[in-house]
């Protein structure tokens, strides 16, 4: 099989058709994963939606990256904060990230939505624990990645992670992201270079299902970056 050829590039806003096209992406890519089903509230319906909604807050506030074949198909996207950017839900005010929630808040069942209110504070407790604010504000945290399906295993994601992070060692910053502890997803990441640190912590979904999940705070280090880290 010849070698994938792709193009990444960043966008700063998206297309009507382009926004229903990675809305699909993102809900093939994720159609099996359990924290989205999670997060809302098991409607499979609304998969696409959760995820746009945090490429809108990166396309408001951050950077979004996406990778596109010969057809110019887009079959990956990233979303990065960079440094000196709060994560848009970095914050202890839930009521201040609610607006970012717009966009899918009000499908959610009225449980899934009261659940919401207090698990954003406890994510935000997490990366407080692993990090300090000075060094949560100094690193590039990676919010979302996914690539379609059809294009798996093929380095789209990896090409995804790269660019970025040849601008964090350039600069001496590390990356981080945060993610759900499924043997999967830690398996991915590790591949694409991070390090869980840390403990994961331990949540609990909305009822009915109620189910457990874990979330981990992973790192980069790019070389360049070495000497300020350790």
């Amino acid at each position: 099989m010849a070698p994938l050829s792709l193009s990444i590039r960043r966008v700063t806003e998206l297309t009507e058709e382009e926004v229903e096209a990675t809305k699909a992406l993102f809900s093939d890519a994720y159609k099996d994963h359990e924290f989205t089903s999670i997060v809302t509230g098991g409607d499979a319906s609304l998969f696409g939606d959760f995820h746009m909604m945090c490429i809108t807050a990166g396309l408001n506030a951050g950077q979004v990256y996406v990778a596109e074949n010969d057809s110019k198909d887009i079959v990956g996207v990233a979303v990065w904060h960079p440094p000196e950017q709060a994560h848009p839900f970095d914050t202890p005010n839930v009521e201040a990230a609610v607006p970012i929630l717009n966009s899918f808040f009000p499908k959610l069942r009225d449980e899934v939505k009261e659940w919401w209110m207090s698990f954003l504070p406890e994510s935000v407790r997490l990366m407080s624990g692993q990090f300090s604010p000075e060094e949560r504000f100094a690193s590039w945290y990676l919010q979302e990645l996914a690539t379609a399906p059809a294009y798996q295993r093929q380095g789209v994601a990896r090409a995804l992670v790269d660019v970025v992070k040849k601008q964090a060692a350039a600069q001496g910053r590390v990356v981080t992201t945060q993610i759900a502890s499924s043997e999967h997803d830690v398996a991915v990441f590790k591949k694409l270079g991070f390090t869980e640190i840390g403990e994961a912590v331990n949540f609990t979904g909305p009822a009915p299902e109620g189910k457990t999940f874990e979330l981990s705070t992973c790192i980069v280090v790019p070389p360049a970056a070495h000497s300020e880290v350790n």
